[in-house]
């Protein structure tokens, strides 16, 4: 295990769990992006949330981690904080919770109680043309791999993307076939060296002088970290992010219940 990348993933769950950064609104449904896509602007997200509500009105916002680093790397603290989650989702009277995170959609499902809604598949229902305001292309496409399964969700993506006008190159290994980005489980940290080789294996499916994006702001910041360029979804979808980085998490997360 890569002990400066344990111990930076370990700040991370910290302060991740800590009360101010654990922010859910007291509504029977929320809107979680997950950890690495609140560190997008702010904005997106509120414009995602905004569709979001054409389903359910009174949807609110939640800025909380779902924990599955802790899964993966601390196990140890792993009950102690579904606990503290459980018992604040129970607190706001939470019963559903849209998420736009592929790690989210399966580490929630463990909580009780609780039912975990893919928020690509209702953008795609309740998106409208004119909500879009799509960067140009083209793009390379890559399904992230806990979504290997999920019909639903990867056809959203399609659809989505098509909407937009967005040109589109589809990788040899797609949706059921997607190759990891490295980091699944962690094992980026727990395994850098097989980390690396999958994650560049993935990259020579995908044409270098293209962008890639995908739903998962993880793997994007996996093959950032390649020298390639990415562009999250949501960007795609709605406008490049000013800025990233735990500044546009912070700024989210002061911003519920303002909303």
């Amino acid at each position: 295990m890569t002990k400066t990348k344990s111990l930076g993933m370990a700040l991370h769950q910290g302060i991740s769990f800590h009360p101010y950064m654990m922010r859910v609104e007291s509504r029977e449904a929320v809107f979680w992006p997950g950890c690495a896509i609140m560190t997008l602007d702010p904005a997106l997200l509120y414009k995602v949330h905004r569709i979001l509500k054409r389903k359910e009105p009174s949807l609110g916002l939640a800025s909380a981690c779902c924990g599955q680093p802790t899964r993966f790397l601390f196990p140890e603290k792993l009950n102690k904080r579904q606990a503290t989650l459980q018992g604040l989702l129970k607190k706001a009277g939470v019963k559903r919770i849209y998420t736009s995170c592929a790690n989210c959609e399966l580490e929630l499902a463990f909580l009780e109680g609780i039912e975990v809604i893919s928020a690509w598949e209702e953008l795609a229902k309740y998106i409208k043309k004119t909500d879009l305001n799509p960067l140009p292309g083209p793009f390379v496409l890559h399904d992230p791999c806990p979504l290997r399964k999920r019909e639903g969700s990867l056809d959203s993506f399609r659809k989505l993307l098509s909407l937009s006008g967005a040109e589109v190159f589809e990788p040899d290994h797609s949706r059921s076939k997607t190759l990891c980005c490295g980091n699944r489980h962690m094992l980026n940290i727990k395994q850098a060296e097989q980390s690396q080789k999958l994650r560049r294996l993935r990259l020579q499916d995908c044409p270098e002088d293209l962008t890639i994006t995908s739903s998962c702001q993880g793997c994007l910041g996996s093959f950032a970290g390649e020298g390639r360029e990415t562009r999250h979804l949501f960007e795609v979808l709605f406008g490049e992010s000013r800025q990233k980085g735990w500044a546009n998490r912070i700024r989210f997360t002061r911003s519920l219940g303002k909303k």
